[in-house]
């Protein structure tokens, strides 16, 4: 220990940034790690860098831990050594790029100094080098390497097996020299001015190159599928040795202890910070897994007064005797690499423990101060350092933030996509915010809803019984959650998990409440106790890799939906049974029971009325269970009846679910015809056109009303979608336009704001500015919202006033009032569901029955030399052509004309494009019939990409081209896609939609939207691949593409619509003749192919977003 005495540390001042100009002339003293230690080596030589602890061989020793300590002099040499040696046995390398770059050198090694000193030897040569986590499979380090065109990977005897034979033959797999190899004893002769060979055996050169080359490659966790590499500059390092906020005169002169791993970030502080401050570091052996006790062994052995660890480790020194007492002597215990439990924290604090809550992103770096907390510091929330140019962006309309930082060398700003809440008590100069959960961490369940699970999480976590609750359920149409007992409850919750489960389910009953209603967990049988025998995965920074948990735990996971299916739900008040002579209220109580707010008559449907994924699921568990139960009781032997959740968006009303059920009990056949499907699509496509036909034409006669003349006014319906907002950003700034009417849900109450929440006018402004458009105050003047459902409701109330031969004064109605206004429709709302049926879009087309009368109506209104007829745009799909070719009288690969298809088969086999068919041959019979009082026009649409201007929005994440785009890149590949893609940008697409409505003529009813200039699908996948890395990597085979997206557990919701029509749909199977559209439209006649340029904007402000975190 006599090496720890020694003079006052001299600290080297250097900026964690470039300066913004430096002469020629007078060059940075420190721009890198290696000036860092060249500089320590020179003023503070005998100080010890660091004390790597070693396994004890010796075991009759009393001692648990034997060390070896570095100084600063040896660590140069030592540096300068395994350069020297690395120069020696490494091959010269391959340039990677035209730039001359080499190739990088991976590093698979243990962590411990060796593992630093090999990262510094070869920056000082100047090579590229890729830092990879040793818990990294063979396939994930094959995956890294050939994403960054490494050659080498340097392994040593422990790591060497886990990759030998695994990965690609033609890979360098160099086994390391173990450290103590490079250390002179103190004494030694040794030259601080000695130079390595360069890698081609010459003497290398002082000068090297530019410190912000984006020559050091770090990478993500891999929790959702591959890791993907980071490159970061030389000068990155350099962020963690500034991070810190002692003063300059503060004497830090004590052994600092690490447990976190050296291949990753929060692992590099230690040995930065050491560099800068003098304060050694500890290093663990690298034979052993930290755990509580030996950190515990560790600090008492090196006498160390300050400890960085993860959660998991401090839940496990929080259940050694004694070990708080020694955790209140630290200077500090700094707390990262995941969340830490409120109980954990508050533990801590009672016991006068200083506890310091650290974070950061491998992007970006360090976040959080390391500094000496006092009893002011609320341990709950980060201190932002000030040095790194950090933003914080409030969250439009939230009372959140979003952190933007500018990582070295790179273009553009990194957004952490952790959600955050600034400390109001903290001060200007010291900015304090708490995390709340990453925004992107989401679990998408099969109807395509998405659940953010950290509130949840978090509650379980923060309960002193579980140590660990995670969420599952990813494809599935509900929650589980996943739970690990506390270390004293282990054994007991695993003899007998009842009394375990009633705790948990206790915790989630009081906080489903406050949860979205499809994010809520149903059941107790949705609880999930983790056997004894398996270990919840966690990342090399102990947060939970949710991943992993869905791999390690399918099998507990799937039985837990099995229960769930066929539970029989005793304790629900609707689980009575099922009483024929009135099995409407029996299902209907069952409705009720699960979706209390469901106060509808017998035919209107759930979805309209706000039931979600999870309210289907309980109720078809509860029509199961019952008609389990009056099969039983009959005494039959009939077929097993299973249902999913799938039945009840098949039968969306009361009384069709009582028609298929009744049909199904009173079946006296084993082999029962019953079944879930329509028995016959077509006819019922063609039966619902008639249907809703026969009610358009009824008289509308001008006598009947007021006749008022307006100036031109438009109504539209989705306003807030992303073609919508463009639109309405377009139709505000015209000056003929003097209003726009919006219909929108829950506009009915425009000015109230009651509990301080928003109003909806507030809420409708928030949706159009997430859409990236920002409106003027002249605009949002010209803007109107009337509520969607009064619209409807109002409507037919004059229909029934009307038909009844008693019209209602233009005073009294709300849709009079608006029809006399109106000069044109745009309807876009519709509902992006695929589990819907066609029955289930009654309303919908309900709408468009609305807005024809509306249309003519308003027509009716005018002086009958002056009136215009109302046109009216109706925004159909491709999906409605699906099917196209198949048809006996269509040729093949010919254009899909601009007209009516009258044959059903040609939609798409699901209700979203079979109700939009439904509404073409509506509007078809109107232009034939009375187009003089309204102008249909159906508009069908292809694939709209997101806006070419700059800064007018993005293609939302959400869409699927850009789910196929996250999922290749968590894969590794793109599929191997064949033919032509035509991507309209939606701004472009808002324009030729304003075209067509200001048109002066007549135009035809059937137009087409869809960019006429195809682009090759490899061109675009080309450009995308060099973008993302993955250039030269080979394109997969279609089939088992998806089958590797849903592993990794991307793309689960739209897998029906990637299996069964992406590949018709957007690769030219499918082509949209546009003569007559482009007739019309200026715009959509000179649309031209989507460049380079905007395809790459597309990416990365995809990053931005977080898509591929």
């Amino acid at each position: 220990m006599a090496v720890l005495s020694r003079p006052p540390f001299v600290r080297p001042v250097f900026s964690a940034l470039p300066p913004k100009e430096t002469p020629h002339d007078e060059p940075e003293d420190i721009s890198s790690l290696h000036d860092l230690i060249r500089f320590n080596a020179h003023t503070n030589p005998n100080h010890v860098f660091c004390i790597q602890a070693q396994a004890v061989k010796d075991f009759e020793s009393k001692r648990p831990f034997d060390a070896v300590y570095i100084t600063y002099r040896q660590l140069e040499d030592a540096v300068h050594r395994c350069a020297d040696w690395l120069s020696r046995n490494l091959e010269s390398t391959e340039q990677s790029n035209d730039s001359g770059r080499s190739a990088p050198i991976a590093i698979y090694l243990e962590s411990d100094v060796g593992l630093f000193i090999h990262l510094v030897a070869i920056q000082v040569l100047d090579l590229p080098v890729l830092l990879i986590s040793t818990r990294m499979s063979a396939s994930n380090v094959e995956h890294l390497m050939s994403e960054t065109s490494a050659r080498t990977i340097l392994v040593t005897k422990r790591t060497a097996p886990l990759v030998a034979g695994l990965i690609d033959r033609s890979l360098d797999i160099k086994t390391a020299e173990p450290y103590t190899t490079f250390l002179a004893a103190e004494g030694d002769p040794q030259s601080l001015d000695s130079w390595p060979r360069d890698i081609n055996g010459a003497r290398a050169q002082r000068v090297e190159r530019d410190g912000n080359d984006r020559s050091l490659i770090l990478h993500s966790s891999g929790t959702t599928g591959f890791p993907k590499p980071i490159h970061l500059t030389k000068r990155y390092l350099l962020q963690y040795a500034s991070c810190h906020g002692f003063a300059p005169d503060e004497k830090v002169d004590w052994i600092n202890l690490t447990t976190l791993p050296l291949y990753h970030g929060f692992g590099q502080l230690a040995p930065c910070l050491s560099l800068s401050l003098g304060m050694t570091c500890c290093f663990p052996p690298s034979s052993i897994i930290p755990a509580g006790q030996s950190t515990l062994d560790l600090l008492n052995t090196f006498r160390c007064r300050s400890l960085m660890t993860v959660p998991s480790i401090v839940d496990d020194l929080l259940a050694l005797d004694g070990a708080l007492d020694q955790l209140a002597d630290l200077a500090f215990l700094a707390v990262g690499g995941g969340a830490m439990k409120p109980a954990q924290g508050l533990q801590l604090k009672s016991r006068k423990v200083k506890l310091l809550n650290h974070y950061g992103v491998t992007e970006i770096g360090a976040i959080a101060h390391i500094f000496r907390p006092n009893d002011d510091y609320d341990w709950r929330f980060l201190r932002l350092r000030t040095d790194l140019n950090l933003q914080l962006r409030p969250v439009e309309g939230s009372p959140r933030f979003r952190l933007v930082g500018y990582p070295l060398g790179w273009e553009e700003p990194f957004e952490v996509q952790d959600e955050l809440e600034r400390n109001g008590d903290s001060s200007p100069d010291d900015i304090e915010v708490r995390i709340l959960g990453r925004m992107d961490d989401v679990i998408v369940l099969k109807t395509g809803e998405k659940v953010q699970p950290q509130h949840l999480e978090t509650v379980l976590n923060a309960d002193p019984l579980i140590k660990t609750g995670i969420c599952v359920g990813q494809g599935s149409f509900e929650l589980a959650v996943l739970v690990e007992p506390a270390e004293s409850r282990q054994s007991e919750a695993a003899q007998d998990p009842a009394d375990f489960i009633d705790h948990v389910w206790n915790l989630i009953s009081a906080t489903n409440s406050s949860l979205d209603s499809h994010a809520r967990v149903s059941s107790k049988a949705a609880i999930i106790v983790k056997p004894l025998g398996k270990t919840i995965p966690r990342t090399d920074k102990g947060s939970v890799s949710r991943r992993q948990v869905h791999e390690v735990f399918a099998e507990e996971i799937e039985a837990a939906y099995a229960v769930l299916e066929t539970e029989l739900a005793n304790d629900s008040p609707g689980s009575e049974g099922l009483d024929l002579d009135d099995l409407t209220g029996s299902i209907l109580r069952m409705t009720q029971t699960v979706f209390p707010n469901f106060l509808g008559n017998k035919r209107d449907d759930f979805f309209e009325h706000g039931m979600d994924s999870l309210q289907a699921a309980r109720l078809n568990r509860l029509l199961t269970s019952a008609m389990r139960r009056h099969d039983s009781s009959r005494q039959m032997s009939l077929p097993e009846i299973k249902m999913s959740p799938e039945f009840i968006y098949q039968n969306p009303t009361v009384e069709r679910l009582s028609a298929v059920v009744r049909e199904r009990l009173l079946s006296s056949e084993d082999e029962t015809k019953w079944t879930t499907e329509p028995q016959d699509r077509l006819h019922e496509m063609d039966a619902f056109a008639e249907r809703f036909t026969a009610n358009l034409t009824s008289d509308t006669d001008a006598r009947k009303f007021m006749s008022l003349k307006q100036p031109q006014v438009v109504l539209m319906t989705g306003a807030t979608g992303n073609l919508g907002t463009h639109t309405l950003s377009l139709l505000t700034s015209m000056p003929a336009i003097s209003k726009v009417i919006c219909l929108h849900r829950g506009a009915r109450s425009v000015q109230s704001n009651k509990d301080g929440s928003k109003s909806p006018l507030e809420r409708f402004k928030a949706s159009v500015a997430s859409n990236g458009i920002h409106l003027e105050d002249a605009a949002w003047a010209k803007i109107e919202l009337v509520d969607y459902a009064e619209f409807l409701r109002d409507d037919q109330r004059t229909y029934d006033a009307q038909a009844s031969g008693n019209p209602r004064d233009i005073s009294q109605s709300l849709f009079l009032q608006i029809a006399q206004q109106v000069t044109q429709i745009i309807h876009l709302a519709w509902p992006m569901d695929f589990q819907r049926t066609l029955e289930s879009f009654t309303p919908h087309l309900q709408m468009v029955e609305a807005l024809v009368r509306l249309g003519r109506v308003g027509r009716s209104l005018r002086p009958s030399g002056a009136a215009q007829p109302v046109r009216l745009i109706f925004s159909s799909s491709i999906a409605v052509v699906r099917n196209y070719h198949k048809r006996s009288t269509a040729q093949n690969w010919s254009p899909v004309a601009e007209e009516l298809i009258d044959d059903p088969s040609a939609s798409a086999p699901i209700g979203y494009p079979a109700a939009k068919w439904v509404c073409e041959r509506m509007l078809s019979h109107i232009y034939r019939s009375c187009s003089d009082e309204v102008e249909p026009v159906v508009l069908r649409i292809g694939q709209l990409s997101g806006p070419e201007a700059p800064g007018s929005g993005q293609w939302k994440t959400g869409e699927h081209f850009p789910t196929l785009v996250k999922a290749s890149k968590a894969i590794g590949a793109f599929p191997d896609l064949k033919g032509a893609m035509s991507w309209m940008p939606v701004d472009r697409a808002a324009q030729v939609m304003t075209d067509i409505l200001f048109y002066p003529g007549k135009p035809d009813c059937f137009l087409h939207l869809e960019n006429p200039m195809r682009q090759p699908a490899a061109d675009i996948l080309t450009f995308l691949s060099e973008e993302l890395g993955l250039l030269g990597v080979a394109r997969l085979p279609f089939e088992e593409w998806l089958q590797k997206a849903l592993d990794v557990g991307i793309g689960g919701s739209l897998s029906a619509f990637f299996q069964d029509h992406f590949r018709d749909l957007a690769l030219g199977t499918i082509v949209l003749d546009t003569t007559k559209a482009r007739a019309i439209s200026p715009t959509l006649k000179g649309s031209n192919a989507v460049q380079k340029e905007l395809i790459v904007r597309y990416i990365r402000r995809w990053k931005e977003l977080g898509l591929f975190e």
